[in-house]
């Protein structure tokens, strides 16, 4: 008894230390994706013909997410340094036959070219028929000669048809005011919701979070080189007076060359930056548990729902009467 007792007890023990070994990995890998940065690089070029080249990599390099383009799109997915999934697939060669499956397919091939001919013979032979065409007047129209019904009569079909007419005009100019109405209550509702202070607040809290999530995403280093030139400098003039007007976003990162004197059009462009997923979440969550985001959403469910149920009573009213 108490053997078996040691026994139960060491296979439960050695339950709980798999158990505990697996939470603990799975902890560690939580943590190395919330803390790990994923690292991207990109250049791009352009001289008569566009090539892109764009990196993920994560934990040294061990994931890698590759991305090229020149004359095809190729993608590729690494784990340590070997290709695991690749998106160009080798080309299938068509399967080989042998001496006697080619000699049984050329037999089938001229049977069914001999039954062909012999169905095409065959409809050769047989004659048309076609069917007399009756020169006899149809019986249906000439009961409706003979007979001469007169309709009814066409000034009481012209004022019953005014009459429907104007009632059509009035309830659509009725239903035009009242949605007027409707238009104008709702834009008093949305003005009044966008004013309330709590509003405000929520609208701050997202503009903090989306500013640290930009600043997160964005390249850490950028450098490139354009240079363009038109036939016409004036436009030339026209497009570096509009890239000076962005020059605090890329000022000494990017390097703009206009050329006056002929047509021309490349450049290079490198990018390098990082993504750490922790930043993300705490912006998301730091929005979520604010009271006035939550506050905003809530509401915006709320009138979401009522506008609903509001156009489902208007179409049931409109199938009662209609």
């Amino acid at each position: 008894m108490t053997s078996m007792l040691s026994v139960v007890l060491l296979i439960l023990k050695g339950l709980g230390i798999a158990f505990l070994v697996i939470l603990a990995l799975l902890f560690l890998l939580l943590f190395l994706l919330l803390f790990v940065p994923f690292r991207y690089r990109g250049e791009t070029s352009y001289h008569h013909a566009l090539h892109v080249a764009f990196d993920i990599s994560w934990l040294l390099r061990a994931f890698c997410f590759r991305v090229r383009y020149a004359d095809s799109l190729h993608m590729e997915l690494c784990l340590l340094r070997s290709s695991i999934w690749n998106n160009q697939k080798k080309p299938s060669s068509p399967p080989e036959h042998t001496a006697g499956e080619a000699a049984s397919l050329s037999e089938k091939t001229r049977e069914g070219e001999k039954r062909m001919s012999q169905t095409a013979d065959w409809n050769s032979e047989q004659p048309i028929q076609s069917k007399p065409i009756s020169t006899e007047p149809n019986q249906t129209e000439v009961r409706h000669t003979e007979t001469g019904q007169a309709g009814p009569d066409q000034t009481e079909v012209h004022r019953a048809t005014k009459q429907e007419q104007k009632k059509d005009w009035r309830t659509r100019v009725w239903q035009r005011l009242e949605q007027a109405e409707e238009i104008r209550d709702r834009i008093g509702e949305e003005l009044s919701f966008f004013r309330h202070e709590r509003t405000k607040r929520a609208f701050r809290r997202l503009r903090q979070a989306l500013s640290r999530i930009l600043k997160e995403l964005l390249p850490r280093s950028m450098d490139g080189c354009l240079r363009f030139g038109f036939d016409d400098p004036f436009t030339t003039g026209q497009i570096c007076a509009a890239a000076a007007l962005l020059l605090p976003l890329y000022r000494d990162r990017l390097t703009i060359q206009p050329i006056f004197d002929r047509t021309v059009l490349d450049g290079e462009l490198s990018l390098k930056g990082r993504i750490r997923l922790i930043v993300l979440l705490i912006a998301g969550l730091r929005v979520w548990r604010d009271r006035d985001c939550r506050y905003v959403y809530e509401n915006y469910q709320k009138r979401k729902r009522q506008r609903v149920n509001c156009r489902n009573t208007k179409y049931e009213t409109e199938e009662e009467h209609g």
